[in-house]
């Protein structure tokens, strides 16, 4: 009897455990189903540019009613809208899991304007697209007159429209493009030329010389831009250089300014 007794005990034990261990496992699956809804969730809101949508689920996407709406556009100022929505290629009735992000982002970098792009799918229905473009920092004439609007890294964006962004310093020579951005960083610091300087021209493929809009010239030497930038910018402060209306400032010599009244 005692040891009928004691098998009825150790079957109790194993059916609780086994019971323990059925409860645990459903636990678990249920935690892990709610983590893969917040994940799905979560790909539906952000929309991962990489992500491509299968067709099937674009289908059930279609049926459901989740076609997208017109989409927003935010952050243009050169570009045409018109131009970003053609890119965009969003057809008649297109559900919001059928559209590829990935594909409308290649079209839309290569336009000219674009330095940068975002887009967001949102969950049902709307998409967003934040453009980011590209800043011109100067007018790049070439030998045959022809003027393009490159960026401080000297990369052409576009043609230069007539009589547009006239404010802009304009450069010529050879390797130009390649040396704004140190000439800009330098004029930077230097808010009176920052200011009056109208055209650079690259000489010889090693230095520069300016023309303020007055049409005084100067001539800088081959290195050493910035100590002699801090020279001429003492004696355009102290001694009124260009009120006097001098012709050309010559700063190729080290510790030297030449003037030609």
């Amino acid at each position: 009897m005692p040891s009928l007794a004691r098998k009825k005990s150790r079957h109790g034990k194993r059916r609780g455990r086994f019971w323990v261990w059925t409860r645990r496992l459903y636990r678990s699956f249920w935690i892990f189903t709610l983590i893969f809804v917040a994940f799905a969730v979560n790909w539906l809101m952000t929309a991962p540019l990489s992500v491509y949508a299968f067709d099937a689920v674009a289908a059930l996407g279609q049926r459901s009613g989740l076609t997208l709406k017109d989409p927003k556009i935010y952050g243009t100022y050169y570009t045409q809208e018109k131009d970003l929505r053609d890119q965009l290629d969003i057809k008649e009735g297109e559900s919001l899991f059928s559209f590829s992000p990935q594909g409308a982002l290649t079209r839309m970098m290569a336009l000219p304007w674009i330095e940068g792009i975002e887009i967001y799918r949102i969950f049902p229905d709307r998409l967003y697209v934040f453009v980011r473009e590209k800043k011109p920092a100067a007018v790049l004439v070439v030998p045959d007159g022809t003027a393009n609007l490159i960026d401080n890294q000297g990369e052409t964006i576009a043609p230069k429209d007539a009589g547009s962004h006239n404010y802009l310093l304009r450069i010529r020579g050879e390797g130009a493009g390649d040396h704004l951005k140190a000439l800009l960083s330098l004029l930077g610091q230097r808010h009176y030329l920052k200011q009056n300087v109208s055209v650079a021209d690259f000489v010889g493929g090693r230095r520069w010389d300016l023309l303020l809009r007055n049409q005084t010239h100067i001539l800088l030497p081959e290195k050493n831009w910035d100590d002699a930038l801090n020279q001429l910018d003492t004696y355009l402060q102290n001694d009124n250089l260009i009120e006097r209306g001098v012709k050309k400032i010559d700063l190729r010599l080290p510790d030297q300014i030449i003037v030609e009244p």
